[in-house]
Parts: structure tokens; sequence; C-alpha cells
């Protein structure tokens, strides 16, 4: 039962409550087009789909392959999100994804260090 590229993608955009207007312009494509990723009757590209990975703060290999999980971090700089583009989400998420890989590089030299 794998689920495929186009649901996942689909998922995570209303996991996180965002129209295909907000994603198509965020990706640089039309509407059109990301509703046809999501239905799978289009491919998306290597760019589009990194870009997703940091917007939506998942792996390659989650979107690809559904292998790993998906933790949805839950962050929130004012009540009012409507005014954050999504390119400020992305690089945050990445900016956090790279601070939490620094944090298990850091304990794993010290557990090695023992």
């Amino acid at each position: 039962m794998n689920e495929s590229i186009g649901k996942r993608l689909k998922k995570l955009r209303l996991d996180n409550n965002y129209s295909q207007n907000e994603v198509a312009k965020y990706l640089g494509i039309s509407q059109s087009l990301l509703a046809k990723i999501e239905s799978d009757k289009r491919n998306i590209n290597l760019n589009r789909l990194l870009m997703l990975c940091d917007l939506y703060n998942v792996d390659e290999e989650y979107l690809l392959y559904a292998k790993g999980s998906y933790d949805k971090d839950n962050f929130s700089f004012r009540k009012d999100t409507s005014r954050v583009n999504l390119e400020t989400i992305a690089s945050m998420n990445k900016l956090v994804k790279n601070i939490k890989l620094m944090n298990t590089i850091i304990e794993e030299d010290k557990n090695d260090k023992k």
C-alpha cells in the first residue's frame, strides 16, 4: 500500500494549512501544474522537490520513497502567520534541520571521546 509522491505532497501541504496557490507561487509554477503533480499526472523536478523538502521539513527519502517518518515541527513566530512568506518558513526549517544535525554530530563526537 505505497502512497504516491503526489499524495504525500498533497498531505504535507494540507497538514501545513497551505493552499495550492501559496505553494505554487513559492515553487514558481502555476496552481494547475501543482494540482497535476499532486494527482500524479505530472512529475516534479529535483530542484522543486528540494524546495518542498525545506518547506515541509522532510527528507528527500520521505518524499520519494516514504522511508522514515514525517515529524512536523511547529513554530510560531507570531499569531498572524498569513504575512509570513513560504520562503521564510523554508529557510527557517532548513536552519533548524542544520542545527539538529550539528547537535547530533556534537553528541556523537562526545560519545566517541568517552
